[in-house]
């Protein structure tokens, strides 16, 4: 045995059991406000699970604007090269008019 009184004694042990009462309170808030972030992350992936799926949603009712988009798209880039070449045929019909004019002239005035 010690050679400490039993009032030594039953202070240290009085000490001990205010600690472990303290620490099993604090325990016990930390493991609530655990659980209380456990509940608000599960909340947030439900939300984010529901923007999903509304998203998946949203997506399924424009594939045919995006199919739409896709052939105005194609018209424009045929248009594009079909002008392009409008324009060359063209241009090149008015510069051999313009370097055979005189010829033309002198064929129209005879």
């Amino acid at each position: 045995m010690s050679n400490e009184s039993i009032e030594v004694q039953l202070a240290r042990l009085d000490e001990r059991n205010k600690m472990i009462l303290m620490n099993m309170e604090n325990s016990q808030r930390d493991s609530k406000e655990a659980r209380e972030h456990l509940e608000e992350a599960f909340e947030s992936i439900r939300s984010i699970d529901s923007r999903l799926e509304r998203l998946e949603g949203s997506f399924a009712t424009t594939q045919p604007t995006i199919n739409e988009f896709r052939s105005v798209k194609q018209k424009i880039i045929g248009a594009g090269i079909l002008g392009r070449w409008v324009w060359v045929v063209l241009t090149g019909i008015l510069g051999l008019l313009y370097t055979v004019r005189e010829h033309i002239v002198a064929f129209i005035t005879k």
